[in-house]
């Protein structure tokens, strides 16, 4: 641990500068803060941090990333949730969603391997299948979302990709054969 009296316009503080220990991936963990008012404050700020390094409770433990699901694992959670707030009707529409057009393209993947590329090859193929894409989408949307809310992923990959545009019913009568 190294402290040090720095010079400020605002007058004197202390800056500490210490290595906690390592993280159980074998990597150091060291913490550098500034601001303390005394020699004390920042030896004592320190001293805590690391007891509470050691119990694993401190800001600078890594944080363990919950198991990565798959689509299909994540799909039922979402559902015991989502199930209670909507009658039998509009729940029996979004499992016909989930089992028509969701889960056999991406029911064994896991979420943190759909790619922004995947999805839009995804969206374009629904999009040319079905005149309202965007129901069944919006959906797995919300799944998705759900991953990123559990830190399962850190970025939704829906916000990376760009929305075909839905072709009305005349517009589709007139492309296909």
């Amino acid at each position: 641990m190294q402290l040090k009296e720095l010079n400020t316009k605002d007058g004197k503080t202390w800056e500490v500068i210490g290595y906690l220990g390592k993280h159980p991936d074998g990597t150091r963990a060291r913490v550098k803060k500034r601001g303390f008012l005394s020699r004390k404050v920042a030896r004592d700020w320190f001293n805590n941090e690391m007891a509470l390094f050691k119990a694993g409770e401190s800001e600078y433990n890594k944080k363990e990333r919950p198991a990565v699901l798959t689509v299909k694992a994540l799909y039922e959670l979402w559902l015991d949730s989502y199930q209670s707030t909507v009658e039998e009707s509009s729940l029996n529409k979004v499992l016909s969603y989930f089992d028509i057009h969701i889960l056999p393209v991406w029911g064994d993947t896991p979420v943190d391997e759909i790619t922004p590329i995947a999805l839009q090859k995804y969206l374009t193929t629904m999009q040319a299948k079905l005149i309202k894409y965007k129901k069944p989408v919006l959906y797995f949307r919300k799944v998705v979302d759900m991953a990123v809310r559990m830190d399962m992923i850190a970025v939704d990959p829906f916000t990376k990709v760009v929305f075909p545009r839905e072709a009305n019913q005349k517009e589709k009568a007139i492309h296909e054969p």
